[in-house]
Parts: structure tokens; C-alpha cells; sequence
């Protein structure tokens, strides 16, 4: 499976905060989205705002493939649960 960089970034600073093997470019973005809400939801008060920071996946041997607001991420995740809340319950 082809290798991912996944990293956060803001005016400042670029984290690496992951490097991932999956199975394709969506699964990474998807991953991706995933991964940074989760991040982003168990930050504590006392950390820098987030809500500024841009998301980014490459491709090991190529470049970017997905470059996001961690806003825009959040808001992605959140309307992806809530669709598979709603497949659950609506029967």
C-alpha cells in the first residue's frame, strides 16, 4: 500500500503528525479528515486555536493531494456522522 504524509500547518509551523499506509488518495483524505477531527476535538483550552490551521496529505514519492482549512475538516466529519446517525436510526 502506498505511504501518506499527513500534516498541520499554520503561518508559523509544519507538523508532521503522521505517516500512514492506505490503501489509496480517497482512504487518505478520508483518513485525514478523520484523524485531525479527533485531534482537533481532544485539544485542550489552554492550546493555540486550531481553527486556523490548514490540513495537508502527500503522497510519499509525489506531492500534495489534499490540502484543507482544519475548520473545513471539522465541519466534514461532523456532517459525516451525522449521516451515518441517521442511516442507523431511520429503518
Amino acid at each position: 500500500m502506498p505511504l501518506f504524509y499527513f500534516s498541520i500547518e499554520d503561518d508559523t509551523a509544519v507538523l508532521t503528525v503522521a505517516e500512514m499506509e492506505c490503501p489509496d488518495e480517497d482512504a487518505a483524505c478520508d483518513c485525514a479528515v478523520q484523524l485531525f477531527s479527533t485531534l482537533f476535538a481532544k485539544v485542550h483550552d489552554d492550546a493555540l486555536d486550531w481553527s486556523s490551521c490548514r490540513i495537508r496529505v502527500a503522497a510519499a514519492p509525489g506531492g500534495d493531494i489534499f490540502v484543507s482549512s482544519a475548520a473545513q475538516a471539522a465541519l466534514v466529519e461532523r456532517d459525516r456522522f451525522r449521516m451515518k446517525t441517521i442511516a442507523r436510526t431511520d429503518h
